[in-house]
C-alpha cells in the first residue's frame, strides 16, 4: 500500500463501519478518521464503530488510527446526550476553574471510553465580545485564555485524549468566517507575538499534542496565501520559532477560504509542502481520494520529498506511543457504568 495516506484524515458519511470508512483504511491507508453528528447515535454504537475501525487498521496497516472529534463545548459539540455537553469557552471562562476542569475531565473520560483519542480543541484564539469567534473563545486576555486552554488540554491528555489547540496562529481578530469566505487578519507582528501567540506558546510548553492551522490570511506574516498553506507560518513560526514538535493538522480543506483557491487534492499537497503533517478533508471518500491521489502524484514527481513524509510518520508514532496505550474502546460494563444515567 502507498504510504501517502498517512498524511490524510478523512470524514465519512454514516454511523456504520461498513463500506466507506473501511475503504478509507484499506485503499488509502489514512492516518485517522473524524466523527461528526452523522456518525454518532449512542455511546455503545460509537464504541462498536471505533472498535471495528481500529481492528481493521491494525490488521491492514499495523498501526492504530487517530479517531477525532470536535468537542469544544457550547455550539461546537458533536457528542450529544447522553454524553456530557461542556459549556462554550465563553461560558467556561466565567466558571471557577476547578468546575471547568471537572466537566472537561468527565467529557475526556467519556470520549476515551468510546475510543475517541483526539479532541480537536481547545480554541486558543483571542476574540473580542463582538467577534464571530466570541462564543468559542476564552476571551481577549492572553494570560487568562492561556490558563484555561492549558487546563482544557490537561483534562484531555491526563485521561488519554490528545488535545489540539486551534486556529494557529490565532483567528480571533478575523471579521469573516473562513467556512464561508476569505478571512483577513490585520494584526501586527508585535500584537500577535504579545497576545495571539501566548496561549499556543504556553500549551506547547506543556506538551500539547496537536495544533490546527488557520485558513486566515495574515497580512503581516504572509500576505500571499492562507495560513494553512504558508511555510512561513506552519514551518517558520510553529516549528522553528515556537519549537513545536507535535502534529500539525489543517482545518478542513473544504472550507470556502481554501476551496475558492484549490480543490482538496492541490490544497493537501500545498499544506503538506508548507509543513502540515495531516490534511483534513471532512466530506468523505471522494475528497479523501482526491487528496490521496494528489499526494501520490506529488511524491512521484518529487514535489513532496520522502523525508517530509517520514518526518510526519515519526511524529505520529511518537504521539501514539506516548498517549495511546490501548486504541480500543472500554469494555461494555465500563460504558454501562459511565453512562448509567442514560441508555448507552
Amino acid at each position: 500500500m502507498r504510504e501517502e495516506g498517512v498524511l490524510v484524515v478523512a470524514g465519512f458519511g454514516s454511523p456504520s463501519p461498513e463500506r466507506e470508512p473501511l475503504k478509507l483504511i484499506r485503499e488509502f491507508g489514512v492516518a485517522g478518521l473524524i466523527l461528526f453528528a452523522r456518525n454518532i447515535e449512542s455511546p455503545r454504537q460509537v464504541a462498536s464503530l471505533v472498535d471495528a475501525l481500529q481492528r481493521e487498521a491494525i490488521r491492514r496497516l499495523e498501526r492504530p488510527l487517530f479517531i477525532m472529534v470536535d468537542q469544544e463545548g457550547g455550539p461546537v459539540a458533536r457528542l450529544r446526550d447522553p454524553f456530557t455537553h461542556p459549556p462554550s469557552a465563553r461560558d467556561a471562562a466565567s466558571l471557577p476553574e476547578e468546575d471547568a476542569k471537572e466537566v472537561w475531565t468527565r467529557s475526556a473520560r467519556e470520549m476515551r471510553a468510546v475510543g475517541i483519542n483526539v479532541n480537536l480543541a481547545p480554541v486558543a484564539d483571542l476574540s473580542p465580545p463582538d467577534g464571530y469567534m466570541a462564543q468559542r473563545s476564552f476571551g481577549t486576555d492572553p494570560d487568562a485564555a492561556s490558563r484555561l486552554a492549558c487546563l482544557f488540554m490537561e483534562a484531555m491528555q491526563e485521561h488519554g485524549v490528545m488535545a489540539c489547540a486551534k486556529h494557529f496562529p490565532g483567528l480571533g481578530a478575523a471579521r469573516q468566517d473562513p467556512h464561508l469566505e476569505e478571512a483577513v487578519i490585520e494584526r501586527s507582528w508585535e500584537e500577535m507575538e504579545a497576545e495571539d501567540l501566548v496561549p499556543f506558546r504556553e500549551a506547547i510548553h506543556r506538551e500539547l499534542s496537536f495544533i490546527m492551522t488557520s485558513h486566515g490570511l495574515y497580512l503581516e506574516l504572509d500576505p500571499e496565501v492562507p495560513g494553512t498553506l504558508s511555510s512561513k507560518i506552519v514551518t517558520g513560526l510553529a516549528r522553528e520559532m515556537l519549537a513545536f514538535n507535535g502534529l500539525i493538522i489543517t482545518d478542513d480543506l473544504e472550507m470556502s477560504a481554501i476551496k475558492n483557491l484549490f480543490g482538496p487534492g492541490d490544497a493537501s499537497v500545498a499544506a503538506v509542502a508548507a509543513g502540515a503533517d495531516l490534511a483534513l478533508v471532512c466530506s468523505g471518500e471522494e475528497a479523501a481520494a482526491e487528496a490521496f491521489e494528489s499526494l501520490v502524484r506529488a511524491r512521484e514527481n518529487n514535489r513532496l520529498p520522502r523525508e517530509r513524509i517520514e518526518a510526519s510518520k515519526m511524529r505520529q508514532r511518537t504521539l501514539l506511543i506516548r498517549h495511546l496505550k490501548d486504541p480500543f474502546p472500554a469494555p461494555r460494563e465500563t460504558l454501562a457504568s459511565l453512562f448509567s444515567h442514560a441508555r448507552s
